[in-house]
């Protein structure tokens, strides 16, 4: 016999946004192995770097935030491991599969809607642009997603997906769209007065389901949203299918490290930012990694090479 609480509160059906979520999450650790590595990065050169370019007149006009420049950082360091930023394709009835590596670096950034609620547009072409550019981008995405109704966003998005798998004859989705727009469980309709607004409102001034699609890798800065008392790392992420990667900043900390100083050992206080990079084990090996590895390091010791 199931044991029920005698006292609950309410009970809370999942919205769009939830349902997206539990989807695509149950649809990663499905399909994909996930395997994890953890680096801890020096950051003090980065900080360092960045307080003296918000006094630099080149920036004037931009905000220049953290998280920006270490998109850069990591979009510059994924060119030299392309596996990482790819999309694979497997079949496990005849263990066949393959990966596609693309030129561009389309980052996958978390953005909080005014709502409080998480979706993940899209940076395009990271590494291609400026770092005032990346700047740029990611406010632009902050904007519209400000102006942005997320449950229609959503809607359109998995109305897309669908038809996507309908077209590959995944007749699976055939229950997905009982349970979403005819069974007892069904979402909520939409009020023809934010239908009007969402058509009226300028695709350029709003996220659209293309903002939401395309990217090549995900970049979760988790430790950006915590206290800075709270010191945070990201042992374990969601692979987004068809990407191969995904990677979790946590929190900066400052903690005694080893290092050289006038060749002699001594114990130093650094900033440390732990990143976490889950990788895709049917299409990766730590080998794959390995250039991504050495050469985030490299300019996190040395961020003028990556970002001037």
């Amino acid at each position: 016999m199931k044991f029920v609480p005698s006292r609950t509160t309410k009970k809370k059906l999942f919205d769009i946004q939830r349902r997206v979520v539990a989807n695509k999450t149950l649809e990663g650790w499905r399909e994909a192995p996930h395997a994890a590595v953890q680096l801890d990065l020096d950051v003090d050169a980065v900080l360092d770097w960045l307080r003296r370019a918000k006094e630099n007149p080149a920036y004037t006009g931009v905000r220049l935030t953290l998280n920006a420049v270490l998109l850069k950082l990591i979009a510059n360091a994924l060119r030299f491991a392309p596996d990482l930023n790819a999309h694979i394709s497997y079949s496990p009835l005849a263990s066949v599969g393959s990966i596609t590596c693309f030129e561009e670096v389309n980052i996958a950034v978390p953005f909080r809607s005014t709502d409080s609620r998480m979706i993940t547009p899209v940076v395009r072409d990271v590494a291609a642009k400026s770092l005032a550019a990346v700047c740029s981008a990611m406010e632009d995405l902050a904007r519209r997603a400000a102006n942005t109704n997320v449950d229609l966003l959503l809607r359109k998005a998995a109305v897309g997906d669908t038809v996507r798998r309908l077209l590959m004859c995944d007749v699976r989705v055939l229950w997905r769209i009982y349970a979403n727009f005819i069974g007892p469980r069904r979402l909520p309709s939409v009020s023809p007065e934010e239908k009007r607004r969402w058509e009226a409102t300028p695709p350029e001034e709003r996220l659209t389901p293309e903002n939401l699609f395309s990217a090549t890798v995900l970049v979760s800065n988790i430790g950006s949203t915590t206290p800075r008392d709270c010191p945070i790392s990201v042992p374990l992420l969601d692979l987004i299918e068809p990407q191969t990667t995904a990677i979790g900043l946590g929190s900066i900390r400052r903690q005694p490290v080893a290092r050289l100083v006038d060749g002699e050992e001594r114990v130093v206080v650094r900033s440390i930012l732990p990143l976490t990079i889950v990788a895709d084990h049917r299409a990766l090996d730590l080998e794959h990694g390995l250039p991504f590895i050495e050469k985030i390091t490299e300019y996190c010791l040395d961020p003028v090479q990556a970002l001037e």
